[in-house]
């Protein structure tokens, strides 16, 4: 199988709210199941179809404040779940059709700082080169 993805993906948990574009002013929260520069995977518990259109925020841990994105469902799958009465779950893949391009790039700084183990401030400087400011 082809791999379709621009931007490398990063397994992390991170908050996100939802509204689905097309329904109740109702905003929802879920962790992130994985992220990267081009989209985001996380769980629902709403029978979300292809194509449907969500209004994003995105709470990196940098405390930088959240990331707004418009995405769009491309993939639904069904989770398993046990015992009667037990709510439907599904993970989705989105991919971001509508994206600040800072905010982009703070995401993409955050993703490849912790698949590199490097941890940026909100300059995007890592605390190496921080450190070697102070030191001159």
């Amino acid at each position: 199988m082809e791999e379709k993805r621009k931007y490398v993906r990063l397994d992390a948990s991170i908050k996100v709210s939802y509204r689905i574009l097309k329904g109740p002013e109702v905003r929802h929260e879920a962790l992130s199941r994985n992220i990267g520069g081009g989209g985001i995977r996380f769980p629902v518990e709403e029978r979300l179809k292809k194509d449907s259109l969500l209004e994003l925020e995105i709470d990196l841990p940098n405390g930088a404040g959240p990331i707004e994105a418009l995405g769009q469902v491309v993939w639904r799958e069904e989770l398993l779940t046990k015992g009667e009465g037990k709510k439907e779950h599904f993970d989705i893949g989105m991919k971001f059709v509508r994206i600040n391009p800072s905010d982009r790039e703070r995401l993409l700084k955050y993703v490849y700082g912790r698949i590199h183990g490097l941890i940026y401030d909100e300059l995007g400087k890592t605390i190496e080169e921080m450190k070697k400011e102070r030191e001159t």
